[in-house]
């Protein structure tokens, strides 16, 4: 049978379930057919994806397999241990970090300061394994020559994603934040994990952002995570696309963290340059490119009963 449309996908992949079965009976079986429609959802995404020709689009169905299957080499999953054993530490730090406001807001009259916990910034304000794994695994499939990341924080996102271009052997990650102490910390660890390929550059991205895209020239991938405002992420947007090869894809975090962040998701994949967008519910991805634009491609980031997709989209690539 011939595959839905990504137009249509909204359509066929919503799942209505009809029963004669009594209302007890109903609500012990919800969460089953919610998890089983989920599922459904992300294998039908996965297809559609997977069909596509430009190569952000099959290698981003490949890493979201391989994410959530945990299909890893042994020298991926070398590079995990390392690197979740640094998050081990980090959380358990009982240093605190100390910022001048004025790092985020800009003025020099901003004298009020925060202090953050370690372990409480890293357990709260950092991807988790899994969502790091699909950036690395991404990375992986895409081997991007230059790639940016907006939002360091304490830079867990930035190793797995710089494990992934050490592994390549290629390319380079330029990653910007606007806190000291932040960026102090994730360089640490840059250096404790012999990352080579990762550099930190301190500052608010609207200083920094620009001569960053000027020095990179032409980039491959661009992730962005921080400043989660509407008016500031669509500014984002239309500084980074200009400088996007063809192909390339932009990730965003965070696309449902707020009504604004929901705006500004919106606005970007209505956008014409926007060839494809994926919505997994906490993190879009966008397709750019020199080729027709499709739709909006929603896939939720659940495991469960993975073997016969896997097995289907390894036997299409």
């Amino acid at each position: 049978m011939r595959a839905p449309s990504i137009s249509g996908f909204a359509a066929h992949a919503t799942l209505k379930y009809r029963s004669s079965l009594t209302d007890y009976q109903i609500m012990g079986t919800t969460n089953d057919a919610t998890a089983a429609a989920n599922r459904q959802a992300r294998d039908d995404g996965l297809r559609l994806l997977a069909q596509r020709t430009d190569a952000p689009s099959r290698a981003l169905a490949t890493a979201i397999v391989a994410a959530l299957a945990e299909r890893f080499s042994v020298e991926e999953q070398s590079w995990f241990d390392r690197i979740e054993e640094r998050r081990v530490q980090l959380e358990a730090s009982t240093a605190t970090l100390v910022t001048p406001r004025s790092d985020w807001s800009g003025s020099p009259q901003d004298e009020r300061v925060t202090h953050e916990a370690l372990g409480d910034l890293c357990r709260m304000a950092s991807k988790s394994r899994r969502w790091c794994a699909l950036l690395f695994q991404l990375l992986r499939e895409l081997r991007p020559d230059r790639a940016l990341e907006l939002g360091t924080c304490v830079g867990n996102s930035a190793m797995y994603q710089g494990a992934a271009l050490e592994l390549n052997d290629n390319g380079e990650l330029v990653t910007l934040e606007a806190s000291r102490g932040r960026l102090d910390v994730a360089l640490e660890s840059f250096t404790h994990l012999a990352l080579t390929r990762v550099h930190g550059r301190h500052g608010r991205f609207q200083e920094t952002l620009m001569p960053t895209l000027e020095q990179l020239g032409v980039i491959d991938y661009a992730f962005v995570d921080g400043h989660h405002d509407e008016e500031a992420t669509l500014r984002y947007w239309e500084q980074i696309v200009p400088r996007l090869a063809d192909p390339a894809i932009v990730v965003f975090d965070d696309i449902a963290w707020s009504p604004g962040m929901v705006s500004a998701w919106e606005a970007i994949t209505a956008d014409p340059r926007t060839k494809l967008a994926v919505d997994m519910e906490a993190v879009g991805f966008c397709v750019v490119g020199s080729f027709p634009k499709d739709g909006l491609l929603k896939i939720p980031f659940v495991g469960g009963q993975l073997h016969d997709i896997a097995a289907e989209l390894t036997a299409a690539t």
